[in-house]
């Protein structure tokens, strides 16, 4: 399979490529955005968005299949510091409810998670996605060594990434190396720091619960956390 396809860290001359990608094999294929109701064209936007962003700040990888050429993959990431307030995309001013709900989400799952590890920088998965063609070749599998080197490169601490359905739990168990759970959440359990209320989620059987997980980027040092909230 190595033979096949080479990673390599995207620069601005992928941009139009790359955001073609994500929107048609990861945009509309989503799960928080389905469990949040959120919009295909709200979140077309909003990924498009965050895609920019993580290319121009140098933590977006892409395969691609060595004989033709064509994309293959993508992951990408982007590095949060304990003192610095979280950046709001333009699609998250004027949304929608189910979009606003969502990124409240998204945030609540990082909440306190530098205090918790005791860190001053982080480098966050946001998303990986495979073309339908090159599925089953364990691509995303492969992608661990790049975030890793990305994450010692930019001085992070720890990798952390959010689990959302049993699909994503499995991978992130299969893990090469251990991958920690400092929070965890039954999606039915949840409810909205800002308005009190449970969200109105669409839940398939595979969307039972989410998980904050993280690895130390230097596993020389030993470290587990878990709980449960």
């Amino acid at each position: 399979m190595e033979k096949q396809f080479v990673w390599r860290q995207l620069t601005e001359s992928d941009m139009d490529e790359a955001k073609r990608f994500v929107y048609q094999y990861y945009s509309k294929q989503l799960p928080l955005a389905k469990i949040f109701r959120v919009k295909d064209e709200e979140m077309r936007k909003r990924n498009l968005e965050q895609t920019e962003l993580m290319i121009k700040n140098g933590t977006s990888y892409g395969c691609f299949q060595k004989l033709s050429g064509k994309f293959a993959a993508i992951i990408q990431c982007s590095v949060l510091l304990k003192d610095e307030a979280k950046t709001k995309l333009k699609c998250e001013e004027n949304c929608s409810a189910e979009l606003s709900a969502l990124s409240r989400f998204v945030g609540w799952m990082l909440k306190d998670i530098f205090t918790d590890l005791n860190a001053e920088k982080l480098l966050v998965h946001c998303y990986g996605a495979v073309a339908d063609e090159f599925k089953r070749n364990g691509l995303l599998d492969t992608a661990g060594d790049l975030t890793k080197k990305s994450a010692l490169r930019l001085g992070c601490e720890y990798e952390v990434g959010l689990v959302v359905n049993a699909y994503a739990g499995r991978a992130a168990a299969n893990q090469k190396e251990p991958v920690f759970t400092i929070r965890e959440i039954t999606f039915r359990d949840y409810v909205d720091p800002e308005t009190g209320m449970k969200p109105n989620l669409e839940l398939l059987p595979v969307h039972t619960y989410a998980k904050t997980v993280y690895r130390k980027v230097h596993p020389s040092t030993s470290c587990e956390h878990s709980s449960k909230l």
